[in-house]
């Protein structure tokens, strides 16, 4: 079974309001992250219940700016994926990291489904950005970006072992 590393940043909001991390705007910031992870990542047939690394997106005690979490991918799950949509830019992604020949069809599938559904939590102002890291690939790995969304667009970044990178971007629409 393949993993997939997503690293996922909290709204620095408070920052720029002149609250410093541990106050309660941080910690609301905090809160909506989780949720939105919470959502997202729970009941998915894609790897649940293999989700590592809730311990830090939980945490009560602090803020986290990014928590990591390891998703192990339950490949023979990846025909139960429901309601993403049929997008070029995603559709381009998926074949970019199949073409790669360092991912595998239900790993690109997986891909996808995250930078979907997580999109859709930038929008609503509950995520910042976040990296999903395929760690089996070969030295330096492969990383897709998906910086925080502006006008409902995520720009995406995938960048692939062999130097290349290509640039999306993806409008739920």
């Amino acid at each position: 079974m393949n993993q997939l590393i997503l690293r996922v940043w909290r709204r620095l909001d408070n920052r720029f309001e002149g609250l410093s991390d541990d106050s309660p705007r941080a910690f609301e910031l905090h809160y909506r992250r989780n949720d939105a992870l919470h959502e997202v990542l729970e009941n998915e047939p894609l790897w649940n219940p293999c989700v590592l690394g809730f311990k830090e997106v939980d945490d009560s005690s602090r803020t986290h700016e990014s928590v990591a979490l390891v998703l192990q991918l339950q490949h023979s799950n990846t025909a139960m994926v429901r309601n993403i949509p049929d997008d070029p830019s995603l559709n381009r992604i998926e074949y970019t990291l199949i073409q790669s020949g360092w991912v595998d069809a239900a790993t690109a599938e997986a891909v996808k489904v995250l930078i979907a559904r997580l999109h859709l939590q930038q929008i609503e102002e509950k995520i910042l950005n976040m990296d999903i890291e395929v760690p089996n690939a070969p030295s330096p790995g492969i990383l897709i970006r998906c910086s925080p969304a502006q006008q409902g667009v995520t720009p995406i970044m995938v960048s692939l072992p062999n130097g290349q990178t290509v640039f999306e971007n993806y409008r739920n629409t």
